[in-house]
């Protein structure tokens, strides 16, 4: 007999996918949708079927696509179902498939796992790990010793580690892509803008107004998080892991301090505060046995960064 379908802990990259800020639901994390496309699609029906998984509870939906609570009965487990329509734009079915493929070539404990991707009636579905825990942005606002920030901060680059180890770049590190599970076990979510290595990014505009924990969209491009992106990433070049290694280091900076070293209001501010390394004036501000490895993956020009995720995390487990 197949469990029945309730609301729980699962969080599955809310913030990318909502859109929006989250909400405590049944002692859960869960999107509050602000998105007019998402309020006006019709919810699955619960106990319909996408290919041989059983629809359960919405968890979350927004400009991008839906994840809903899912059964597998043939291996009889749960999974998490995440839905791209086709009436939702030309960008959410190619860019959940996209983001299947990308994580179907990595392996590693610290990466959401793919099960299965799919069609059907009217969209595309992807069969995922579900994940029972809550953001690394709602974990570090609960108030963290700082040991217990660098375990979980070294678990999530070992996930990124494992992508950039498969010739990927992630492209939007960030707090709210990393999920702390319920069993201890960190996971990076959210690939739907991982490229490959070298990839040249589309340049942001620079008086472009921003909210610090929003996406910029260029024409036909999605660029990531400005509050977390490396320069090179807001000026258009090339980029490759280190561009990843930026993001993380600045969100463990973040979570150290409990703010973020670069604060501008337009991504032109927060570009020339990158820039001319503006950070360094609050290195003292981080605790003094990381203080060197975390400023040295904050570096404006990427030759001067670590030279990979590896010796960056080796010096933050044996700080």
């Amino acid at each position: 007999m197949e469990p029945p379908f309730e609301m729980t802990t699962i969080t599955l990259e809310i913030a990318s996918l909502a859109g929006g800020p989250t909400t405590r639901h049944g002692g859960g994390t869960v999107p509050t949708v602000a998105h007019p496309a998402a309020s006006a699609w019709p919810r699955l029906p619960l106990g319909s079927r996408l290919g041989r998984y059983r629809v359960g509870s919405l968890l979350g939906r927004g400009g991008m696509g839906a994840v809903y609570l899912g059964h597998d009965p043939v291996l009889d487990r749960p999974v998490a179902l995440k839905v791209a329509l086709e009436s939702w734009g030309e960008d959410a079915e190619p860019r959940m498939a996209r983001e299947a493929r990308m994580l179907a070539q990595v392996s590693d404990p610290h990466v959401v796992q793919i099960y299965d991707v799919g069609r059907f009636c009217g969209g595309t579905f992807v069969a995922m790990e579900p994940v029972h825990g809550q953001t690394l942005s709602a974990w570090c606002r609960e108030g963290r010793r700082h040991r217990q920030v660098l375990d979980v901060f070294v678990q999530a680059g070992r996930g990124l580690a494992a992508i950039h180890r498969a010739g990927l770049v992630h492209r939007d590190f960030k707090p709210a892509n990393v999920v702390v599970g319920d069993d201890g076990r960190v996971r990076v979510l959210d690939f739907g803008l991982a490229v490959g290595t070298g990839t040249r990014a589309p340049s942001v505009d620079a008086g472009e107004s921003t909210l610090e924990d929003t996406r910029l969209t260029t024409t036909g491009a999605t660029l990531g998080t400005p509050a977390y992106m490396a320069p090179e990433q807001h000026r258009g070049g090339a980029i490759d892991e280190r561009a990843d290694q930026f993001a993380f280091c600045l969100a463990l900076f973040e979570a150290l301090v409990g703010r973020r070293p670069y604060r501008g209001s337009t991504a032109c501010e927060l570009l020339e505060q990158k820039l001319t390394e503006s950070a360094r004036a609050q290195r003292r501000r981080l605790p003094r046995r990381v203080r060197g490895a975390v400023m040295r993956g904050l570096r404006a020009e990427r030759s001067l960064r670590w030279p990979s995720m590896e010796p960056l995390l080796g010096a933050l487990a044996t700080a």
